[in-house]
């Protein structure tokens, strides 16, 4: 029996990984041959403006988490900054 190196075992961790990214590669194969403007630069653009808000938090969450301050929720955090912004829309006439 050929002992494979310790770096290439397939740990539990690893087929994790593994498999979320077949699936998201499958998803995307599947939405493209749904949607023939899946891959237009119009939709990736869009794409990338929904995600960017949750990014941002999620980067500002990840530094407190790391130097050990105080747990925020994140959901709450979401919840008091679109109503801050709503608020501040409506009011300032834009």
């Amino acid at each position: 029996m050929i002992k494979r190196p310790k770096k290439w075992r397939l740990t539990q961790k690893r087929a994790r990984l593994l498999i979320t990214l077949g699936l998201f590669v499958l998803l995307i194969l599947v939405f493209s041959g749904v949607n023939d403007s899946f891959f237009t630069s119009k939709n990736i653009n869009l794409m990338l403006r929904e995600a960017a808000p949750v990014g941002i938090i999620a980067v500002g969450m990840t530094f407190v988490i790391i130097t050990g301050g105080i747990d925020l929720s994140v959901g709450s955090t979401l919840a008091l900054t679109a109503m801050l912004c709503a608020n501040m829309l409506r009011y300032s006439g834009i």
